[in-house]
């Protein structure tokens, strides 16, 4: 099995597309939020430019110029409104062995963005932490050997809570928190697990209608239960030996959390 190779961009690819699924990045319908936020997704108001360390987030005059160029005319006030997200990595702890490519690795998102945008970053990330919880993602690396092949792994991953380590009251985009969040993903090679086999099982609900509904398998085993008598001899009694009465076999499978 062929290395990985880690980087930050790869690390940052992983996790804008979870940040990407449409239950993580929900619309914002509460009655209490701006008015200008209502029916926008949360990626479109916190308007967050991601980037790692060998990028630089591009100057607000640089991102008027490509407006500009682009659509020949901007709103240079929606273009204070933007925000900056750092991506770097952390400590990289791996399974060293020829045969087996395991990695756990830390990594933080950093966030410069405006104070009243904070509750946005906080409900994006415990949306991502809801719908990622216990699951394996495929995910796919560059690789390394540069033969054009990409390499795919397993990951599982864990977002922190954000913590706001200060704020800055008067910059060009108004009052700044910077808010940063831990990140753990665990790297495994593309094996399948129980989440790979589903079994379709058949019911009638309380209409009378027959309905099927198909569940990941956690564990399935065959366990076989025989019922057994003695035999002794009484003048010989190290012939004892046995006598099958009964053999039945069970099938057993369990299911891993609850289904509606």
């Amino acid at each position: 099995m062929r290395k990985v190779k880690i980087t930050a961009d790869a690390v940052l690819a992983i996790i804008r597309g979870i940040f990407g699924d449409e239950e993580v990045n929900f619309k914002v319908s509460d009655p209490a939020a701006y008015e200008a936020w209502q029916g926008r997704t949360v990626e479109d108001i916190l308007n967050v430019e991601y980037y790692t360390f060998k990028h630089r987030p591009a100057n607000t005059e640089k991102l008027i110029e490509g407006i500009l160029e682009k659509e020949g005319e901007v709103n240079r006030l929606a273009a204070l409104d933007r925000a900056f997200c750092l991506c770097s990595l952390g400590n990289v702890e791996r399974l060293y062995s020829k045969d087996v490519d395991l990695a756990v690795l830390d990594a933080s998102l950093e966030y410069y963005i405006q104070t009243d945008k904070a509750k946005l970053v906080e409900a994006l990330i415990e949306n991502a932490n809801l719908k990622i919880s216990g699951l394996r993602h495929r995910v796919e690396f560059p690789d390394a050997d540069e033969d054009g092949e990409n390499e795919i792994r397993k990951a599982v991953v864990f977002f922190g809570r954000p913590a706001v380590g200060d704020i800055l009251p008067t910059t060009p985009f108004g009052e700044v928190s910077l808010i940063e969040v831990p990140v753990t993903i665990m790297l495994a090679p593309n094996v399948a697990s129980y989440s790979d086999y589903e079994v379709s099982v058949s019911f009638t609900d309380t209409e009378g209608k027959e309905q099927t509904v198909a569940l990941p398998l956690t564990s399935f085993s065959v366990p076989v239960t025989m019922t057994q008598t003695a035999t002794p001899h009484i003048n010989d009694p190290q012939n004892t030996g046995s006598i099958n009465l009964s053999r039945a076999r069970s099938f057993v499978l369990v299911f891993e959390g609850r289904y509606d």
